[in-house]
Parts: structure tokens; sequence; C-alpha cells
């Protein structure tokens, strides 16, 4: 398990759900915002939403963009606030 996915479920109990994000995310980039919550990969996350690799790609760029984040982990804990 990666470091991020690791500090994900450490945080699990303390993650909301993606209706505390920025509301200025798409209708999908919080479904994309839980699931990295949850610790899952690109392609994991790609398989379950059942989108392309790329578009997962261009939505966490999208979400670290807006939250103002330069990492997975910090998109994460960043929600957990």
């Amino acid at each position: 398990m990666d470091t991020d996915a690791t500090v994900a479920q450490a945080l699990s109990g303390r993650i909301p759900s993606a209706c505390a994000c920025p509301p200025r995310l798409t209708v999908r980039q919080p479904e994309v915002l839980d699931l990295l919550c949850e610790g899952l990969a690109d392609k994991a996350i790609s398989k379950r939403m059942r989108i392309s690799l790329g578009t997962v790609k261009a939505h966490v760029g999208a979400i670290l963009k807006e939250l103002r984040v330069s990492s997975r982990l910090q998109a994460v804990v960043s929600t957990c606030r």
C-alpha cells in the first residue's frame, strides 16, 4: 500500500463525503475525490467509475488545482478539515 493510501485509510473515519468539497468542482469530480479518500489509485478509480484512465487523470489534476494543492495526499487531508 502506498503512502497516500495508508494515510487515507488512517483518516477514513474523519473524511467527509464529497459534499464538503468546493462548489466549483464538476459533478463527477467529488466522486473522484471520494475515491481518492478511499486510497484508490487512478486505474482503480477508472474501473470503479467506468471512465477512461485519461479522464480520471484529468479529474485528479483539476481537483488538485481547485484545492490549490500539489499532491493527492494534500487533497485528501484538505478535505478532512
